[in-house]
């Protein structure tokens, strides 16, 4: 895929990436001998600095031509932007298209 095209992936999908970040970053938690993922106790008990955070890796997905349904791809609605398919099912948006002039 060109640096030029971009996939368009649900926020369900964006938050299950962000959560497995971080508890591949983290690892586990023990507490009181019981065993917790990072990303569970992040969720739960800080739920504004998981909010950052999740934002923080949506603008990173978004440098990688990521876009985030509800999120990144609000930026898209107004444009004429043409659709693709992908092969592995999300849908991509085509740049190239529109910067040379192309409808």
């Amino acid at each position: 895929m060109s640096h030029d095209e971009a996939i368009l992936i649900t926020e369900y999908e964006a938050r299950k990436r962000f959560e497995d970040w971080v508890d591949e970053s983290e690892g586990l938690c023990e507490i009181a001998g019981i065993l917790f993922e990072s990303s569970r106790i992040l969720r739960e008990l800080e739920p504004i600095s998981y909010q950052v955070g999740f934002i923080q890796f949506i603008e990173g997905l978004k440098e990688n031509n990521i876009l985030v349904e509800n999120h990144t791809y609000d930026e898209l609605e107004d444009s004429d932007v043409p659709i693709k398919k992908h092969k592995s099912g999300f849908i991509i948006y085509d740049f190239t298209q529109k910067e040379n002039g192309e409808k």
